[in-house]
């Protein structure tokens, strides 16, 4: 039986326009259209790869969006799940190179209408320093497909001032991210890390010690 960590996640849709709402995942072919639709269950997936037994377990335990590469696209939609985009073309680093961009094109143009594509992840936990690259490669991938978003994923509001790239107290170093975030990403979605439960127990384990002094 395999076992996943389930990330809690705050997703805000952040767009120009607010058409209509669309059906099933949330997907409609036009321009700025994207939503959210069902809320997003995900995991954190590690190296396993999306096997049709993998896909039929986390169907079953109520997880609706797998990490997939191209080949799992197939997978995911005979399970009925949404797929989020794993591929080391999805990166600043490997965008810099015009022979990526030539791949990244071809890649997007193959999966831009696949029934079971959702999102394209693109990075984790990024400082203000790789916002312009992260931003250039969003628009990169929204002039191809305007249909599906670029997943980034923030850092919590307890992430270090070098984490996160600004300075200042907890609360005006991660106001200036997200300031900078929104301003040179321009994401279709905001999305960031809270380990609410290894906080809890983190508290926890300061009590039970500071018991015993």
């Amino acid at each position: 039986m395999w076992k996943v960590l389930t990330i809690a996640l705050l997703l805000v849709v952040h767009t120009a326009a607010r058409p209509a709402p669309a059906a099933d995942w949330g997907q409609k072919r036009c321009e700025n259209a994207w939503q959210i639709g069902t809320p997003i269950v995900t995991y954190w997936p590690g190296p396993q790869p999306v096997t049709d037994e993998f896909a039929r377990q986390m169907a079953e335990g109520g997880w609706n969006l797998a990490w997939c590469n191209e080949k799992e696209l197939d997978v995911a939609q005979r399970h009925g799940l949404r797929a989020q985009l794993l591929t080391g073309l999805l990166s600043p680093k490997s965008f810099a190179q015009a022979d990526n961009r030539k791949r990244l094109g071809e890649l997007i143009s193959r999966v831009r209408n696949h029934p079971a594509l959702y999102s394209y992840h693109l990075s984790d936990e990024p400082s203000t320093r790789r916002f312009p690259a992260l931003g250039k490669l969003i628009t990169y991938i929204r002039q191809r497909d305007p249909d599906h978003p670029s997943y980034i994923n923030l850092c919590p509001t307890y992430a270090p001032n070098e984490m996160l790239g600004t300075k200042g107290d907890r609360v005006t170093a991660y106001r200036e991210h997200l300031r900078q975030y929104m301003k040179i990403v321009k994401p279709s979605l905001l999305s960031y890390d809270h380990y609410q439960v290894s906080v809890y127990f983190e508290n926890w384990s300061f009590l039970r010690f500071r018991n015993r002094v």
